[in-house]
């Protein structure tokens, strides 16, 4: 909720329903066997972020601001998984079918990393990583660095050789199109998106919304 760019993005409203609602409505369609997990702040600001996860049968784990690795290790604590699928919260078009794509890889590989951003091919919004829970133990004990333990993955790329790390890419250059909401603009493109939208949201993928977009763009211009 304290977004300095925008702040309260994460619960403010688009067509009745909260930013978040979005995303947990694509992630609810996910096989029944992953377990939706918010990891969000301790402090007050996120009180009402923990309230709509419970109203939404949610699971809520809280932990300090700027560590947000260690929320994901209370995550894990708390679900006794595996391993775990990192996306944002600000990234409510989320295709969940990226998610089953890195689970499968996992499966195949046993990568310690899993992931579509080390070489960005997806648009920004589109962001998954998958890590194993063992190996993300033991990268949290190597994180030093403020940057490392609020953005969680950067000490996976920046010590490659030492993990196993599995990629996947969409095989076209879609990394400058930005799908996530970071800003106002980006919230009133979200908006209009949606408003274009003549079936349920989580059932358009990004093929469908990269289509939807380029509308939109063409009837501003």
């Amino acid at each position: 909720m304290s977004s300095a760019r925008l702040p309260g993005k994460v619960l403010r409203p688009a067509h009745g329903k909260p930013l978040l609602g979005y995303l947990l409505e694509r992630l609810a369609r996910l096989a029944p066997d992953i377990r939706t997990v918010v990891a969000t702040s301790g402090n007050a600001d996120d009180d009402p972020v923990a309230a709509f996860c419970h109203t939404q049968s949610v699971t809520c784990v809280r932990g300090p601001l700027d560590d947000v690795a260690s929320r994901f290790i209370k995550a894990l604590d708390e679900t006794g998984a595996d391993a775990f699928v990192r996306v944002s919260g600000d990234s409510p078009l989320l295709d969940t079918t990226l998610v089953t794509e890195a689970r499968a890889l996992y499966a195949k590989t046993t990568a310690d990393l899993v992931t579509n951003v080390k070489h960005r091919t997806y648009p920004k919004g589109m962001s998954v990583e998958l890590l194993d829970a063992g190996a993300f133990r033991r990268a949290r004990t190597l994180m030093t660095s403020a940057e490392d333990i609020e953005h969680v993955t950067p000490l996976f790329y920046r010590t490659a050789e030492d993990w196993r790390i599995a990629e996947f890419t969409s095989g076209r250059a879609l990394g400058d199109i930005n799908l996530s909401v970071d800003t106002e603009d980006d919230f009133r493109a979200f908006e209009t998106l949606v408003a274009r939208m003549d079936a349920p949201h989580w059932s358009y993928g990004l093929d469908e919304i990269l289509k939807l977009r380029a509308g939109v763009e063409l009837a501003s211009t």
